[in-house]
This record gives structure tokens, sequence and C-alpha cells, in this order.
């Protein structure tokens, strides 16, 4: 068990690529830092006669924004439906054109198996943006790409949900956290209505429908996590785009919205807020009463809190007092990104004290955690490789650079990833570091606090549907 190492990452949500052309869906650019990674690696198991695994813990590739084409051509504006197919044989021709367009990434990838010892393998698990390596059709494509056939086939291995050996736990998050993300059975992906193709979470359908045309205006819209906090932080700076971000996003998850409101959790005012913002005068006129009137401020948030409600992250807590509804959507956006990151921090918390790993890793949130839990346990958000300012602590002129500047940002990437080595015990001993070199700017481990504690056993007490 000492002589192996393991390299956990996730959410590099790989596009279509560059190439010659500005392509604005593609937001990875780390292709020859993912090379180098690998090499350095491979290097270290061949000099320490040490097994190596490399897990990519979900959201590898971006097929939500690759269009389902024989063709590319990285200047052309899709229709939504070349990017709603979910076929396995539409996710082919989506992973042919990432290959194509990366191909330093699978070169990488085909050099670090080993099948022989030292071994080196690669699992990959699905995320929501990628659930298309469900397919076998796709895995297929994988494998003869990289060459994980015949004697290296054991080097490849997919997972859906999680995986739990060798001390530790790995899942990609997004089950436990946002409700519109969430497949009704993530290890059978498919759409019950359709098993020919898979299941479009309501965010999903929002990132075809929405993002693949706003992201060519504001690039890095989809980046801020989750989607719940943007509306809350856009508020803050762009009342137009709030509004276009909340229309658009109930426009399409009507089945949530009408289930919630079939329940009674409705606020009286909410279907009236969504006509005013449908109307241009009326917006406007609502926009101005908003930038002045404080009690206005909080009339509009209390509405916008329960049309968003049925779709955030599940709060056990709130009834023991979360966040009130205040004047201020930071307050408000903080409090969304706080509950997603909640969630998982409480259910890594649940999975150690229930002996089922020793480190648990997550990813989904774009948002790096290092988390000692207990004696000997560990909670690892491998964050991800897209652009890295954190801004969950930000003050409100960075937010603000961010909504005039957003180029300010696109050169700040750090490349987050998990160490795994293992003591004499084969007890695992996890490290997050940054192959950028720039390190981290949270400190990188604590202790939770007394009240972090607390909201752990109450989600642990109560549970998270």
């Amino acid at each position: 068990m000492t002589h192996q190492l393991k390299i956990i990452l996730s959410d590099l949500h790989i596009g279509p690529g560059d190439g010659d052309a500005e392509n604005p869906l593609e937001d990875f650019t780390a292709d020859d830092d993912f090379a180098r990674l690998l090499a350095d690696i491979a290097a270290e198991s061949e000099t320490d006669t040490k097994a190596a695994e490399l897990i990519i813990n979900g959201d590898f590739v971006e097929f939500l924004q690759i269009p389902a084409v024989d063709k590319f051509d990285p200047r052309a504006i899709y229709s939504p439906a070349m990017y709603r197919d979910t076929s396995a044989a539409a996710s082919v021709k989506q992973l042919k054109i990432v290959i194509d367009r990366h191909p330093k990434i699978f070169a990488a990838l085909a050099d670090f198996l080993r099948p022989d010892p030292p071994m080196r393998r690669v699992t990959i698990l699905n995320g929501n943006h990628d659930a298309n390596f469900y397919w076998a059709d796709v895995q297929n494509l994988l494998r003869d790409t990289i060459g994980a056939k015949g004697h290296r086939r054991n080097c490849l291995q997919f997972a859906t949900t999680f995986i739990n050996r060798d001390g530790i736990w790995v899942e990609h998050g997004n089950q436990r956290t946002e409700k519109v993300n969430r497949f009704p059975d993530f290890d059978h992906p498919t759409d019950p209505g359709d098993p020919t193709r898979l299941y479009l979470p309501p965010g999903s359908e929002f990132v075809i429908s929405y993002f693949n045309v706003a992201e060519r205006e504001a690039w890095w819209l989809d980046n801020v996590k989750p989607f719940t906090s943007l509306i809350w932080f856009a508020l803050k700076w762009d009342f137009d785009l709030a509004a276009e971000l909340l229309l658009g996003f109930l426009a399409h998850s009507p089945g949530l919205l009408a289930g919630s409101f079939a329940v009674g959790t409705e606020d009286a005012g909410a279907p009236n807020l969504i006509s005013q913002l449908e109307d241009d005068a009326q917006r406007s006129d609502l926009a101005a009463r908003y930038a002045a009137e404080p009690a206005v401020r909080r009339d509009i948030h209390r509405q916008i809190a329960a049309l968003l409600q049925p779709f955030g992250t599940p709060q056990p807590a709130r009834a023991f007092a979360v966040t009130e509804v205040g004047d201020n959507p930071l307050k408000m956006a903080a409090a969304e990104q706080n509950a997603a990151r909640g969630v998982l921090s409480s259910a890594a918390d649940a999975i150690i004290k229930q002996g089922k790993a020793k480190a648990v890793f997550f990813g989904h949130t774009h948002h790096t955690v290092f988390e000692e839990i207990g004696a000997d346990g560990y909670y690892i958000n491998t964050g991800s490789w897209l652009w890295s300012e954190d801004m969950s602590d930000a003050d409100s002129e960075a937010w603000m650079r961010l909504f005039t500047q957003p180029e300010a940002f696109t050169a700040s990437r750090r490349l987050p990833y998990a160490r795994v080595d293992y003591d004499d015990d084969g007890n695992p001993r996890p490290q997050l570091l940054d192959y950028s070199g720039q390190g981290f700017p949270a400190p990188e481990t604590r202790r939770l606090g007394f009240f972090e504690r607390l909201q752990q056993w109450i989600f642990r007490l109560f549970g998270a549907a």
C-alpha cells in the first residue's frame, strides 16, 4: 500500500478548443500543464517503482458546450438542438471534436498508462456535464484514442456515482448539492422517457439554452458557482443581467418551479415579479426603485428567494437560522455558495464518521477545500482548472471589476489537484497542491470551528433531501 500514489483532480471542462480561431465556449487552456503533470507523475512512478492512479472526478469534458456535428467550425453559432442531443451517437461526435482539438491531453493520457509494474492507470467518474461517459460507445472511443485496449484495457476504468477503495471516497458532488443539477438515477443517467438519450437536468438545459449564447458576450458567467449565487451577485452590479438570468433560468426549469408552487412554498408576489421583469418599462422602473429604496430591495429579494428555493441546495439547518433575507444581495450570494459547500463538507464528515473512508474528495463547486476531520480524517475539494479567482470572500470592488473588466481575471488560473500517499499502515495521507505554483489564497488546512461542527451535526441529524 505504501508503494502507490493517487492523483485526483476535477472540473477541467475541456471543450471544443480554440484552435486557430477564438472560441468563447472554450474555458480550458491548460493542455500543456496537464501533459506536464502526468509526465511528472509517470517519472516519479518509474523512479520510485510506485504504482500510480489518476482519478478525474467529474466534468472532465464539457459536453454541454460541444455541438454534435461531423465538421466543427469554432466560428459558427450552433442552435441549441445541436447541443441537446445526448444519444450515444451524438456523444461520440462531441468527444471526437474534443480529441481532435486537444491532442496533447489525450497523448498525455496515452503515455501515462502502463499495464506492467509499476502500473499506471486512469479512472474517470461522471460529472453532471459529462454523464455522456455512461455510453459504452463513448468509453470505447476514449479507449481507442489512448490505447487502453488489449493488455492495457485495465489501465482505464469508468465509474458513475463514486469510488470507495484504498481508504478514499471520491464523488463529483452534484447529486448532493443543487437540485437543479441532479439526475433521477446517476448510476443510470438516461432519460426516464427515452432510454436512448441521457436525462438533462434543468441546470444542463439552461447551459445549452442560455449560457451557450450569453458566454459569447460574457465568457465568465458559468464559472460562478452555484448558478443561483450568480443571480444575487448580478443584482448588485447589473439589474438587467440579473433579470435576464432569472427569467431565462425559470423558463428552462418549469417542472421544478411548478412543483414548488404546487406544494405551497411560493411567495405570493413572485408571479407578479416575473411579469414586471418581463416588461421592459416595468423592469426599468423596478431597477430604479431597487437601487434607491432598501425596502424595495428586501421585497424583491424575498420574492427571488422564493423563486430560487426549489433549485438550490437543501438546507435542513435553515429552520435553525441561517441567513435572513435582507437588502444586501452579496450576503444572499454568499449564503447560496456556503450552502452548497456546507452540504459537501457535511457529507464528507458523515462518510468519515461512519467509517466508510479516511479521506473524502468532492469537486463540482469549483472551490478548493482542505479540512481535517477528527483525528485522522480529511475532506478535500479539488476545485477547478478554469479561471481561479475565488470570489467567495471578495469585496465589492473586486466584484465590480469582474463585471466591468472580466479580462483582468483571465490570466489567473490555479491548477489544483490532490495527491494521496500512504503511510506504513495503509492510511491515506492527502495533500492539496497547485501545479501552477501560485498556491492558494486561503489557508490550505484548517480545523472546523464550533458553529461549522454544529451545522454538520444538524445535517447528519436531519439529512439533506
